[in-house]
């Protein structure tokens, strides 16, 4: 099948600009229909408009307001980080809303950097009434096995001397089963008003006085 060979050659004209379009020897004339405003400037634009800016207070054309929304889009995504760690500077901010509760941050505590003791527990053939710090304090770790083969009492006493065992009342009773090991740690630390003591007896009751024997309980507590 033949080829046939298409020419087209503009016209001139403002509203409607006539082209001619020659197909072989034929020669025919079509209109192009340019959408203009009320003034005869063209709607559309020109590819050379420049973009449109938020501040532009003259009339923009179709093409302007296109090469904005372009640049636009493309400024957003030069700004998105990549995946990745990123230094301060380059990471976007997390807000938490204004009505938002507060939340609660964990910080380690060590040593160095918090004052933290760590006391060893080594139990002794008695109630092991001992007095770990004089004033107000924090216990933020636990960490003790019972060697022996029966229950052990751990009892703590908010209080700045050694305790009375039998006789003062303990604010918490730790249960340390036979042959068992008891760890905790407290993120934000148990609070004691008034000082840190402790004892360790071989029954529950707050007023027993049963020693427990040399050794059954070993261990460290970390406090503040």
């Amino acid at each position: 099948m033949a080829t046939s060979k298409v020419g087209v050659s503009e016209g001139s004209g403002k509203n409607l600009a006539t082209h001619s379009l020659t197909e072989d020897s034929m020669t025919k004339e079509v209109s192009r229909v340019n959408l203009n405003d009320s003034a005869g400037v063209d709607i559309l634009g020109s590819k050379t408009d420049a973009k449109a800016t938020a501040t532009d207070a003259t009339a923009v054309s179709a093409i302007s307001i296109w090469k904005q929304i372009s640049a636009s889009i493309q400024a957003l995504a030069a700004s998105l980080n990549t995946n990745g760690q990123k230094s301060m500077a380059n990471s976007a901010p997390v807000v938490v809303a204004n009505d938002q509760s507060p939340i609660p941050m964990l910080s380690g505590v060590s040593a160095a950097a918090n004052n933290l003791t760590d006391s060893r527990v080594v139990a002794a053939a008695s109630t092991n009434a001992t007095s770990l710090k004089a004033t107000a304090g924090k216990l933020y770790t636990l960490d003790l096995f019972n060697a022996a083969a029966y229950t052990v009492f751990l009892k703590f006493y908010n209080k700045a001397t050694s305790p009375t065992v039998g006789t003062d009342t303990p604010v918490w009773t730790v249960p340390i089963p036979a042959g068992a090991g008891y760890s905790k740690t407290f993120y934000f630390g148990k609070t004691f008003t008034t000082g840190i003591s402790f004892a360790i007896t071989k029954l529950q009751a707050d007023n027993d006085t049963t020693a427990v024997a040399a050794s059954d309980v070993t261990g460290f507590m970390g406090w503040i």
